[in-house]
Parts: C-alpha cells; structure tokens; sequence
C-alpha cells in the first residue's frame, strides 16, 4: 500500500542509567480494496549499553489491526578483533551514555514488525468486461469477408438487436445449396450439396474459423449440447493447420445470451471415401482413410462425425509442419466396419505437442477398430495425449478403447480422466500402452471407470520392452472385467525401467475363470528389469472364478536380473471366491544355470483384509524358484534376495479344503536365511481357517 510512516523522539536528560527514549508517530496507507490504514504510535526505548537494548510500542488502526502492542528485545553482536568476553559484557550492562558519533555509527534503522495480509471484496476489472469477438477472431484469420450480423432476441418483446459475432468467420449451409452468390459470409454461406465444408476449409486458409450451420436446422443463440440430428454434410474434409470447426461461437455484450449455436450437432457423413493414407506395419501396408483429416493447431468443436467404411477413421491426426496441437471438443465421433478407429492419430518421424479429446463420445464397431488409436514410430514425440470428461464405446475383436503403441518414440504424459471406457469383444482392452524402446514420462488415470466384456480383456494393459515409463498411476478408478484370462490391471516390465506404480483408492472386480485383479510382471534374459516404487494401497478389488487371484506378482529372470525395489500392499481389502484363488499371490523363478537374479528391496504386506473362498485357496501366497539347464556345462547359481520383508496386522480368512493364510514355498533359497518365521507370521497376523487339512502358516522349506 502507498502511504507514510513517520516518527519523531528525543532521549531523556537521566545523568546516570541507561539510555531512555520516547518516540510518538503517526502513519497513514492508501487501502484499494477498502478503509485506508492510519494511527498513532508510542514507542519507548531503554539501551543498556552499546549491544543490548529493550523496547515496547503501542499503536492503534481498527481497520488492520485494532489496538494493539509488543514488547522485545535486540542483541548486536559486533564481530571486531578486538571483542574480548569481558567487553562484550561491558556492552550488555554499560550505562555509559554513548556519543553522537557512536549513535550514527551503530544504530539500525527499525523496521515496523506489523505485516498484515486481508481478504478484500470481489472486485471487477471493468477493462475485462468487454471481450472484443470480433477483433479477436480477425487477428487469427486472413480472409476479409463482410462485416458478420445476425439479429437475435435481447430480452424485450418484439424487438431484435444485431449483434456483431466476429468478422472474417467463413460459414457454410448447407440449405443455401441454391445461392449463386456463394462467398463464404453469413449473408452468403457455402451451401455445396457436396463439398460446402471443404470449399470453406480450402477458400479460408489457415488459422481461422469455420461456422456450420445444421442443415434444415436454426440458430437459437443458447449453446445446447444436444443431440447430432443436424443434417448430413455427405463429404470427406481435410483441415488446414490453425483451423477451427464449429457450430457454435462464444460472444458477450448481450444482455440475455453468450453464444450463437445451432440446436444439434451438424454430421460429417461422407457415403464413399478416398483412401489417402497408408501404414505399413513392417509385414503388410494398410490403407487408410478418414472422413476429417486435422494437421497441428486445428480443432473439431461441437460437431458429429461418422463413418460406415472398413479402414475408415472418423478423424484422423496428421501433422504437416511438426508443431503445435490438436484439439477435439465435444464432439460425436462413431465408426462401423474393421479397423476403423474413432480417433486416429499416426506420427511417423513427427512431432506434436498436445492431443486433447475433452466431453467428447466416441463408439466403433468392428474387430480392431479402437475409440482412440495413437501410434508413434522412428523418433515421433508428442508431449501429452489427455482424454478427460468422456465417453469411448467399442465393440469387436481386439477393439480397444484407448490403444498407445509407441516404437523407437516419446510420449510425455497419457492423462485420462472422469471418462467411462467400455469395451466388448475378446481381446478388447479398456486402455493398452505398449511401449518398445521408446520413453512414456507417466501414464496417469484418475477418477475414471472402464468395463470390459470378452475374453482376454483387460482393464487397463501395459507393456514395456526396452523401455522406460516415470510412472504409473492410477487413482479413484473403478474397473470390472468379465471374460476368462482378463486383467483388471497388466503391467507387463521386459528388461525395461518404471519408476513407480501407484493404484489407490480404486475398485477392482473380474468374473471369469484365471481373471486376475492385478497383475504385475517384470521379466529378464539378458539385462534387467526394474520396479523402483510399487504401491497398492486402499483398493478394493473382488474377483470370482477358478484361479482368478486378486493381486498377482510375478518376478521372472532367465539370466538377466529384475530389481523391485519398495513393494508395499496396505489397507486393501481383496475378496476371492473359488478353487485355486489367492487373494495375494507372488511368484519369483530364476534361472539356476543361467546366473539369473531377483532382488527385492522391502516388501511390506500390512494391514489387509484377505478372504478367500474355495479348495486350495488362500490368503497370502509366495513361491521362490529355481530351474536347472542340464545341457548348460557351466551353471551359474542364480541369487534370490529379499532385503527386508514385514508381513504382519493383516486379517486373514481362508475357507476350503487344503485353504490357507499364509503359504511360501521356497524360502530356504532366499537371502538372508531364513527370510521368513512362521511363529512371527502367525503372531503378527488375524489368521481364520476353515476346511479339511487347511493350515493358517506354512512354509516350505
């Protein structure tokens, strides 16, 4: 705050003791936000000597602070050569008055202690309150079109006020098929039977907007996210980079409405397309096609696109300048036929800095026809892929909802959010990130739900070859799988590095014979594979069939090593209902010719709830093996080593023939030995078992 503070004093004529002064000021701040800060002051002032002194200040405000007072003390330390204790002290208890010169030389300027923060008012900026649409818009376009108006109710019966909505915006309409004055303008729209977006598209240029009218529809100035009922443009369109298609534009200055919007969506729905694009997968060269081809910088804003061809996108991402991003918003994009994704985006040697799909839905039909395809290959990169607020439906073989597959490439974050995934179909994967040789920074799903229906399916997949990926969270996701040998959760680690993987908070459940919950895996021949951080905490996961296990963990060397290094599974509660089901199952196989090693840093298992149900099911279930290679002259023992281990306050039921709480086998081959006590795991834990020959701890050997 602007302002002054100003104080005035004089010492006390005293012949002998300290030093008193009496100071009085006053102070006065200009306030923006409210009452202006002013007060009087007091202050007294008692020096000792040259190095200690007391001082006490009153001063009222009721705006800041009210009246209010403090007391304190101030020690200076000086740091001469020449300080000796005994002078030191001299200068705390000194009453020697000092001289001017000493006052100019050794007294600080005194700061005022009172700093205050406050809470003002809402307060409007009036700069602000006028956005200029259309000077906006026309520093984003080159194309000098007529001055744009359209009348529109403001409130008062019978009366109508033009309002400007942007200039230099090419609009199409289709119902203006017969207007031979076809200037792209909103007095003189395209309105081609064939081809009205994509005259507007080619005649605009880059960086401006594209307004589509719904054909047989109107304009209410309201925007509705309603339905995609607004006519069909029966044509294939290829953006220009910076171009923006949409039906509705944001304005203000109206007293009632804030934007000029068709009713529904308008549909791009081409009958035939042309095959323009070919992927080649190293065996065999697809071509493809799409009904809207978007370059860097273009965004799809509130329309409806559809497609009913095999190989056939509803969009497809293609960068030709290898910069900037691409946008869709609330859109509809449906595909029918194999293949045919609803998103594709392909970058070969490419480079893109964002991918958006935000309250946008997105269905296929079709054995590999995914809701989103990203593929990046030979040095691609793309800082984030982020899916939030929608909606992804497929249906059909290996029809994936959200499909990443990134060879020889980069990919800064996979962010998806307050999106619901469905997949049916076998194989059909809610989202899959393969990996190979390339970096995946994180991979990040919050507040999501993703169901799959078919065998093989999995939740959410991952696979890593020679790969590095910085994390892996998932957070407040609920995921259901029905089908046998699905996955709720996959991540599969080949020789390849990830940081941390986080599952919390989330719902898990799978209904089908060897449908495992969570299964996470890390492999070796050769090299290494490592898992720094592994956390699994308040997750709720449920599964129901023979051998379906609820967290599963498999560490597997074959001459290479794997290293995980923090395992910690807490306070989840895991249910398993049938033969063959461990509620938290491990398993670790090294090669004992081959030299393999597996190296755990610290596994901690705390503070669980397991049930499991059924014949030879249990709560707790670790292995350690080893397998000889008799053609191998030369075996090399493989190292098993366990750093430190906790497996304690965990309730524990097991019900069913031959049932257990805890079981490991192979435990006398862990180091150090012994690794486990079955005294010290009963005591830590709440153990009930019930059944023929069930056994609360066992370990072998």
């Amino acid at each position: 705050m602007d302002g002054w503070d100003m104080e005035l004093g004089f010492k006390l004529p005293l012949p002998i003791g300290p030093e008193v002064r009496l100071f009085g000021g006053y102070y006065s701040y200009d306030n923006p936000f409210g009452d202006d800060v002013d007060g009087l002051k007091a202050r007294l002032e008692i020096k000792t000597g040259p190095y200690l002194a007391l001082d006490a200040e009153i001063f009222e405000d009721e705006t800041l602070n009210g009246s209010d007072f403090f007391v304190g003390a101030r020690l200076q330390i000086p740091l001469s050569r020449d300080l000796s204790w005994n002078k030191f002290v001299d200068g705390l208890v000194s009453m020697e008055h000092r001289s001017l010169d000493e006052r100019m030389r050794s007294e600080m300027v005194q700061r005022d202690v009172r700093i205050q923060s406050s809470e003002s008012d809402w307060q409007e900026n009036l700069a602000k309150r006028a956005v200029d649409v259309q000077s906006t818009v026309s520093t984003r376009t080159s194309k000098h079109s007529k001055t744009t108006v359209k009348s529109v109710q403001d409130g008062t019966p019978g009366e109508k006020t033009k309002i400007t909505l942007a200039d230099k915006i090419t609009f199409v309409d289709k119902d203006n098929a017969a207007d031979t004055s076809q200037d792209g303008t909103n007095e003189h729209p395209y309105g081609d039977d064939k081809g009205g977006i994509q005259k507007a598209v080619d005649n605009a240029g880059e960086n401006t907007t594209i307004f589509v009218y719904e054909a047989g529809g109107q304009v209410n100035g309201i925007s509705q996210d309603s339905s995609d009922m607004g006519g069909v443009y029966d044509e294939q369109v290829t953006m220009r980079p910076g171009q923006i298609i949409t039906s509705e534009i944001i304005f203000s200055g109206h007293p009632t409405q804030t934007s000029y919007a068709t009713v529904n969506r308008p549909l791009i729905k081409p009958s035939t397309v042309t095959y323009d694009k070919k992927y080649d997968t190293g065996w065999e060269i697809f071509e493809y096609a799409a009904a809207v081809t978007m370059p860097e910088n273009s965004a799809l804003q509130r329309m409806a696109v559809e497609t009913s061809q095999d190989k056939t996108s509803a969009v497809w991402v293609q960068p030709q300048l290898g910069s900037g991003s691409v946008r869709i918003d609330r859109s509809v994009l449906r595909t029918s036929g194999p293949d045919a994704d609803g998103l594709t985006a392909e970058l070969d040697n490419a480079s893109l800095e964002n991918l958006t799909v935000s309250g946008s839905t997105i269905s296929t039909t079709g054995e590999y026809a995914h809701g989103i395809g990203l593929w990046k290959e030979n040095n691609a990169s793309l800082n984030s892929l982020n899916v939030s607020g929608s909606t992804i439906s497929t249906a059909g073989y290996y029809a994936h909802g959200i499909s990443t597959d990134i060879s020889s490439s980069s990919l800064g974050s996979l962010n998806v959010s307050e999106t619901f995934i469905s997949t049916t179909g076998d194989y059909a994967h809610g989202m899959s990130a393969y990996i190979y040789s390339s970096i995946l920074d994180s991979l990040n799903v919050n507040d999501t739900s993703i169901s799959t229906a078919g065998e093989g399916g999995y939740g959410i997949s991952t696979a890593l070859s020679q790969a590095n990926l910085g994390s892996l969270n998932v957070n407040v996701v609920n995921i259901s799988t029905s089908g046998e040998f699905a996955r709720g959760l996959h991540t599969n680690i080949w020789e390849s590095n990830l940081d941390s993987l986080s599952i919390t908070d989330s719902t898990i459940s799978t209904a089908n014979d060897w449908a495992t919950a969570l299964d996470i895996s890390a492999y070796s021949s050769s090299g290494s594979s490592i898992l720094d951080n592994l956390s699994i905490s308040n997750n709720s996961i449920v599964t129901t069939g023979q051998g379906a296990s609820g967290l599963h963990m498999d560490l597997t060397s074959y001459g290479g090593s794997v290293y995980w290094g923090n395992l910690n599974v807490a306070g989840n509660s895991i249910s398993t209902a049938s033969d063959y089901a461990s509620a938290l199952w491990m398993t670790s196989w090294a090669s004992a010719s081959e030299g393999g090693s597996l190296i755990v840093g610290s596994l901690t298992i705390a503070e669980n709830t397991l049930n499991a149900v059924g014949d030879l099911a249990g709560g707790v279930d670790l292995f350690f093996g080893k397998s000889t290679n008799p053609m191998n002259p030369n075996p090399i023992d493989s190292i098993f080593r366990l750093d430190s281990q906790a497996i304690q306050d965990n309730a524990i039921t097991a019900q069913g023939t031959f049932a257990y709480g805890i079981r490991i086998n192979g435990s006398s081959i862990v180091l150090p030995s012994p690794a486990f006590n079955a005294a010290a795991l009963e005591a830590g834990n709440t153990i009930e078992v019930s059944g023929p020959g069930a056994e609360k701890v066992t370990i072998n050997p």
